[in-house]
């Protein structure tokens, strides 16, 4: 109940994290092991919103037996995968290098950026375009929207990057919200279309610090606008 900003769709902006848990104080943290859990995600936050500052990192992992429907966690869609990346911030701008080498995938594509984006905020809205991951959320266990079960699509996402309320008297009651509007085009081809294009956007809201309203649609477009399914 700490973090006031919408929690079923990922991923999340930092600058609405960060906001939350700096407004919290010491006597709501109320056990040692939500104060280490407090102090971990405000450092994490900390170091994600420097700005001007690159980071970089690297990563390997590898399944005996990789698993096809995953749960919101990082496991490797292929017997293995090694890869590396930087990121930076800057007061507006945004951008991450990811390259991966897979080891037997599916499609055939051992090299993937998958992770890799750029973006600009643009007053309270952030534009990007690349291949980044989404959890709609909120279910822990799959999505029926999106989700990490397969690789994301390359696409350019509009979303807001500070949750505030509205300030109007009738939506006030909505509490914070967030919003998230996104346009790409499948990779493979498909039996019957070939490389269809995908749209999705995704409402929260939360009147209540306990609850949370998500609206979700999503659709395939396989030519002059026609929907070829969900």
């Amino acid at each position: 109940g700490l973090v006031r900003t919408p929690l079923t769709s990922w991923p999340l902006s930092w600058a609405d994290v960060v906001r939350d848990l700096e407004a919290v104080k010491s006597v709501d943290l109320r056990s040692p092991s939500l104060q280490d859990a407090y102090d971990r995600v405000r450092r994490e936050g900390r170091r994600q919103t420097r700005v001007g500052v690159v980071n970089g990192h690297v990563e390997m992992a590898a399944a005996e037996k990789p698993v096809r429907v995953r749960g919101f966690e990082d496991l490797p869609r292929e017997d293995a995968k090694l890869g590396a990346g930087v990121d930076w911030i800057g007061e507006r701008f945004a951008a991450r290098l990811q390259v991966r080498r897979v080891w037997e995938p599916e499609d055939g594509k051992r090299v993937r950026l998958d992770g890799s984006y750029a973006g600009v905020a643009i007053g309270n809205l952030m534009v990007s375009a690349g291949y980044m991951e989404k959890w709609w959320g909120p279910g822990w266990a799959g999505s029926l929207i999106l989700s990490n079960n397969a690789r994301p699509i390359p696409s350019i996402t509009i979303e807001r990057n500070q949750s505030d309320p509205f300030r109007a008297p009738v939506l006030e009651w909505l509490g914070p919200w967030r919003a998230s509007f996104q346009a790409g085009r499948l990779e493979s081809a498909r039996g019957d279309f070939p490389r269809a294009h995908f749209i999705a956007l995704r409402v929260a809201f939360k009147p209540t610090p306990s609850l949370e309203i998500g609206l979700s649609r999503s659709a395939q477009l396989c030519g002059r606008g026609r929907d070829c399914g969900l």
